[in-house]
C-alpha cells in the first residue's frame, strides 16, 4: 500500500545517508528549519485576506459562549461557512490573550514546524532516504508554507492534522494493532472540522481500507465520520444551509446575478479554469517558488511553460505510483485535487492547493529521481544533488525576495485609518457598510456588513437601511465595490455625507442620513 520499492541506483544514490542517524534527526532538523524560516518570514500584521479577521470574530463569540455567531454584523447571525474546530482553538487563546493577534501566529508557527517533522517521519516511510531528506528540506524552506503558518487561517492547523492522520494510517499498515487506527480516524474527522475541504481525507481513509481489504474497519469508520458530521451539517441547514454550498452552486460568487451554476458553466469555465490556473501555474510556483518570486511568471510563456512541466512532473510521479501500488498517500492527493478542479474557479490559488502541496513536492521528487536513473551511472548523483541544489535556491531566493513584514498598500492603509478613525469618533453601537467588514470590525470595534453584492442599485440601499446602516466605508479593496456599492450611492447622493476622506487612493467614510434630513 505504500508503494514500490526503490531501483538499486535510486536507493543507493544517497546511500551515505542509510545507517546513520537520519532517522532521528531528520524530523527534528525540518522542524527547527522551518521554525527558523517562518521567524525571518514573520509578518505582526494581520492579512488582508479578510478570513483572518473572521476566524479571529468566531473565536471570541465562542469564548463569550455566543457559539458559531457572527457577532460583527449588524443582527448577528449563525456561521455556517467554516467548521468549528479552528475557532474553538482561537477561542481557547481568546481567553488566554483577548484580542491577541500575536499568540493565533504563534500557534499557527508552531502547528507548521511540527507538521515539517510529521512531513519528514512520511517520507521516511514511503520514500528513499535522499528524496526524504531532500522533500524535508524543501518543505521546511517552501516559502508558502512559511508563509501561511503564521496567517489566522484554517491551512496549517488542517494540514498537521492530515500528515498524522496519514502518517498514522502509515504505521498502521506497517505494524498493526488499535492505536495507530484509531489516531488515524480521529484525525481525519478532526480535518474535516477544521477545514471542508477535509472530506477528501475521510474518503482517503475509507478507499484505501477497502483497496486494503479491510471491509469491517471501512464500515465502522464510515459510520463513525457520518455520526460526526450529520449534525454539524443538520445545524447549518437549520439555519440557512451551508454558506460554501451555497457559493459553489452559483456561477460566480463575486455576481450573485450571474445565476446557478449550469453544466456547461462547469465544464468550459470551472473545470478548464482551474485546470489551467493549477496545472500551468499554481503547481509550478508552489514547487519552484523562485521562478515566480514577486509576482513574476503568470502572464509569460516562459512561466506557464515552467509550470505545467513541473505540473506533469509531479502528476506523472503520481500516476507512476498509482500504477504500481496506489496507497493512501495517492488517494488523497487525487480526492484533493478533485476538490481544487470543482471549486469556483475565481478562488483558485495557491491556498486551496496548499494542504496537498507537500505530497506534490514528494512525487515531482520521485519523478525527477527516476528520470535521473536513466542517466549514466557516474553522473545520477551529482545530476540529483544540483537538481535538489536548484530547488533549495529557488526556495531561498523567494523568501528573501518577500520576507519579513512589509506595510499595507496604500488602499489597505487608507482603510485601516478609517477604522481606526471609526474607532474613536463614532458611537459604539454604530453599523458600517464596507468591503471585508470583519476585517473592519476587528480594526475600528464597531458593527460592519458587507454591501449587498447586485447590479439592482435599489435593491443594494434597500439593503443598508434593512441592515440598520449608520456609515457607509467607500474603499478602492476591489472591484465590487465600483460595481455594486458606488452606484447605489450616487442613485441616493442626497442621502449621504462624507465625514472622513483621505485621498492616495480616495477613501470615504459617509454618514447615512435619515430621510428627514435631506
Amino acid at each position: 500500500m505504500t508503494g514500490r520499492k526503490p531501483s538499486r541506483r535510486e536507493a543507493g544514490s544517497f546511500s551515505f545517508l542509510r545507517g546513520t542517524r537520519l532517522g532521528r534527526w531528520l524530523p527534528a532538523g525540518a522542524a527547527i528549519l522551518f521554525l527558523g524560516g517562518a521567524v525571518a518570514r514573520f509578518d505582526p500584521n494581520l492579512s488582508l485576506n479578510g478570513d483572518d479577521a473572521e476566524f479571529l470574530i468566531l473565536g471570541r463569540a465562542i469564548a463569550e459562549g455566543k457559539g458559531m455567531t457572527n457577532i460583527n454584523e449588524a443582527e448577528p447571525t449563525p456561521h455556517t461557512k467554516y467548521p468549528f474546530l479552528f475557532p474553538a482553538l482561537l477561542a481557547v487563546l481568546h481567553r488566554t490573550a483577548p484580542e491577541s493577534i500575536l499568540l493565533p501566529k504563534i500557534i499557527g508557527i508552531l502547528l507548521g514546524s511540527a507538521s515539517a517533522s510529521l512531513f519528514a517521519w512520511l517520507l521516511l516511510r514511503v520514500a528513499t532516504p535522499g528524496i526524504a531528506a531532500a522533500g524535508a528540506v524543501l518543505y521546511a524552506t517552501n516559502p508558502f508554507l512559511l508563509d501561511f503558518a503564521q496567517l489566522i487561517l484554517s491551512e496549517t492547523p488542517f494540514l498537521f492534522l492530515a500528515l498524522l492522520a496519514l502518517l498514522l494510517f502509515l504505521r498502521w499498515e506497517e505494524r498493526g494493532g488499535r492505536l495507530f487506527p484509531i489516531g488515524a480516524a480521529a484525525a481525519a474527522i478532526a480535518a474535516y472540522f477544521t477545514r471542508s475541504a477535509g472530506v477528501a481525507l475521510l474518503g482517503a481513509v475509507f478507499l484505501a481500507l477497502l483497496l486494503g481489504r479491510r471491509g469491517r474497519p471501512a464500515l465502522v469508520f464510515a459510520l463513525i465520520a457520518v455520526a460526526a458530521a450529520v449534525p454539524w451539517s443538520v445545524r447549518n441547514q437549520r439555519v440557512g444551509g451551508s454558506a460554501y454550498m451555497n457559493q459553489f452552486l452559483v456561477k460566480n460568487p463575486y455576481d450573485p446575478d450571474a445565476g446557478s451554476l449550469d453544466l456547461g458553466t462547469f465544464v468550459k469555465a470551472r473545470l478548464a479554469g482551474n485546470l489551467e490556473t493549477y496545472g500551468t501555474y499554481e503547481i509550478g510556483r508552489g514547487i519552484v517558488a523562485g521562478a515566480y518570486a514577486g509576482g513574476r511568471g503568470r502572464e509569460s510563456a516562459g512561466g506557464n511553460a515552467v509550470g505545467l512541466a513541473v505540473s506533469l512532473l509531479a502528476l506523472g510521479g503520481l500516476a507512476g505510483r498509482i500504477r504500481r501500488a496506489p496507497g493512501i498517500l495517492e488517494i488523497y492527493t487525487v480526492l484533493y485535487l478533485g476538490v481544487c478542479l470543482v471549486w469556483p474557479e475565481v478562488w483558485g490559488s495557491i491556498r486551496f492547493l496548499l494542504p496537498v502541496l507537500p505530497l506534490l513536492l514528494f512525487y515531482a521528487l520521485s519523478a525527477g529521481a527516476r528520470l535521473l536513473a536513466a542517466a549514466p551511472a557516474a553522473a545520477f548523483r551529482p545530476a540529483a544533488v544540483l537538481g535538489v541544489v536548484l530547488l533549495l535556491g529557488s526556495n531561498v531566493y523567494a523568501n528573501a525576495k518577500e520576507r519579513g513584514a512589509s506595510a499595507y498598500p496604500p488602499a489597505w492603509r487608507n482603510y485601516h485609518a478609517a477604522a481606526l478613525w471609526a474607532r474613536e469618533n463614532t458611537p459604539e453601537a454604530s453599523v458600517f457598510i464596507c468591503r471585508k467588514p470583519g476585517l473592519f470590525h476587528v480594526w475600528s470595534g464597531r458593527r460592519a456588513v458587507a454591501y449587498l453584492w447586485s447590479e439592482d442599485r435599489g435593491a443594494v440601499f434597500e439593503k443598508m437601511l434593512a441592515d440598520r446602516a449608520d456609515y457607509v466605508v467607500v474603499a478602492p479593496l476591489s472591484g465590487t465595490t465600483p460595481r455594486y456599492l458606488i452606484p447605489a450611492i450616487e442613485e441616493h447622493r442626497g442621502r449621504f455625507e462624507v465625514v472622513f476622506h483621505l485621498s492616495g487612493p480616495d477613501t470615504y467614510v459617509l454618514r447615512l442620513l435619515s430621510e428627514n434630513a435631506r
